[in-house]
């Protein structure tokens, strides 16, 4: 699953823990679930991670920008 949003990461991971909570899955088929899981967990994270990045980046233009007009003001 390389190219996928975020949301629909989160209901594949989702989807994943209902089968496994299921009685009749092998396992060799939970391994691969498992690991298919962990792997979006992970690709989640990094999404989480670049988006909280992002959004320091624009609060921090954001006061720079206020300092700035604040000076301009005085």
């Amino acid at each position: 699953m390389s190219d996928f949003s975020f949301e629909a990461a989160m209901k594949r991971i989702e989807e994943i823990a209902m089968i496994l909570e299921k009685d009749n899955v092998s396992l060799n088929d939970s391994l691969k679930l498992y690991q298919e899981g962990m792997e979006l967990s992970n690709k989640c994270y990094q999404i989480l991670n670049d988006v909280e990045k992002q959004s320091i980046k624009i609060l921090n233009e954001n006061d720079i920008n206020a300092i700035k007009e604040r000076l301009d003001e005085e």
